[in-house]
């Protein structure tokens, strides 16, 4: 069984598209529909979603393209799934412009062969974008909806360490999710105490 985490923030009847082509009773959906999307995105989106069980709307925040905003909302996303008690195996992420290339009961038959696998794409930064290095030296934080990289300020980078860069679609274990979310408490715990 899948558990999908989607991101939308526009187009409504592609989004719809794609769910009705991952839905099954099986599976498991939680969908974060981006605040700067609109009401009446929102509001449709929602409405299609009463029809299928199994299906639940992530608080609305927003979600701004290579800021910790979109981190925010899969990390909410996975915790919720995770939380729910519901039984899954994959967590997989998509985007409400995504389309899947293999039926639902092909994806399940192959992610069953693998025991607790993680599919994370990443590489060396340095060597594969090095066009991307100052995003490890320049300070980046969102203000206003947008996306701010300040040159101002620097930071150093771990001595002897590599730098790793990756995308942001992933399939990931339930243990892993499980992981990810009961550490961030442990760790939230200890600093508090």
């Amino acid at each position: 069984m899948i558990a999908y985490f989607m991101l939308i923030h526009r187009y409504p009847n592609q989004f719809k598209r794609l769910f009705k082509s991952i839905y099954s009773e099986k599976n498991h959906y939680v969908v974060h529909i981006d605040k700067r999307a609109g009401k009446n995105i929102f509001n449709e989106i929602s409405i299609f979603l009463q029809n299928y069980q199994n299906t639940s709307v992530l608080e609305s925040k927003e979600a701004i393209w290579g800021g910790y905003s979109l981190v925010d909302a899969q990390l909410r996303g996975i915790e919720k799934l995770v939380t729910s008690g519901a039984k899954w195996d994959y967590f997989i992420n998509l985007s409400g412009q995504d389309f899947p290339l293999k039926k639902q009961s092909i994806i399940m038959d192959y992610l069953s062969k693998f025991n607790s696998y993680e599919f994370i794409k990443i590489v060396n930064q340095d060597l594969v974008r090095p066009e991307t290095m100052h995003r490890i030296k320049d300070y980046v934080q969102e203000i206003k909806g947008s996306l701010v990289i300040s040159t101002t300020a620097k930071r150093p980078f771990i001595t002897g360490m590599t730098p790793y860069i990756g995308n942001q679609w992933m399939i990931l274990s339930k243990r892993f999710c499980e992981f990810i979310t009961y550490s961030a408490e442990l760790n939230i715990f200890t600093v508090i105490h």
